[in-house]
């Protein structure tokens, strides 16, 4: 079941001292990966484009595809999605030939002191 993503039900058997046992039930949820930027593919024609500044692409390249990011460490989920950056164009500018530009979304890490 570890190896499944989703939700699963579990039943979990509970013991005190005196070795009474109640059994509960509860929600185990297995996540895809310990760390994740996630987001859908997008299209714009160049009519488009070229009537955008950058700083509207940027804009319009994350209002579209819609990124989320997070991350698990011992075993406790974080959102991240707040904290994704766009720091890679592919290439992609508003002067840009019909194609395909993969762009790069991260995440920055986070030093506490």
């Amino acid at each position: 079941m570890l190896d499944i993503v989703g939700e699963h039900e579990v039943k979990v058997d509970l013991f005190d001292n005196a070795k009474n046992k109640t059994t509960i039930t509860s929600k185990l949820i297995v996540h895809e990966t310990t760390n994740s930027i996630d987001g859908k593919d997008i299209e714009i024609g160049t009519d488009v484009l070229s009537n955008m500044t950058e700083k509207k692409l940027k804009e319009y390249i994350f209002e579209q595809s819609s990124p989320t990011a997070q991350k698990i460490v011992d075993g406790v989920y974080t959102e991240l999605t707040n904290k994704i950056q766009l720091t890679d164009l592919g290439g992609l500018t508003i002067n840009s030939a019909a194609g395909v530009y993969q762009v790069t979304f991260t995440v920055k890490k986070l030093i506490l002191v």
